[in-house]
């Protein structure tokens, strides 16, 4: 399913994200003029969107952190035992 995903985001989301900044960066380079008017209308969507995607990979950083802490901590002895459930079995970090 992993595999599908990545082949799946390199083939065709990756090239069409591609070919939208090539266009955009052609028609910038042709019209310099109309810079405020391309990208004024798409700042705040895309601050927004920027600063949710900042608050939720700070959030999933400090998991996985805590995480390796405590099962570093287990691997010591330095730490009561904790039951860490994981949900796959076939990657050992998803808790």
């Amino acid at each position: 399913m992993l595999l599908k995903l990545q082949i799946s985001f390199s083939s065709a989301v990756f090239l069409a994200i591609l070919c939208a900044f090539a266009g955009q960066a052609a028609y910038l380079t042709k019209f310099p003029g109309d810079l405020t008017d391309t990208l004024c209308p798409l700042y705040w969507p895309t601050f927004v969107v920027a600063v949710a995607a900042a608050v939720i990979a700070s959030q999933a950083m400090m998991i996985s952190g805590a995480f390796a802490f405590i099962s570093q901590s287990l691997t010591l002895g330095c730490f009561p035992r904790v039951n860490i459930a994981h949900t796959s079995a076939k990657y050992e970090g998803q808790v």
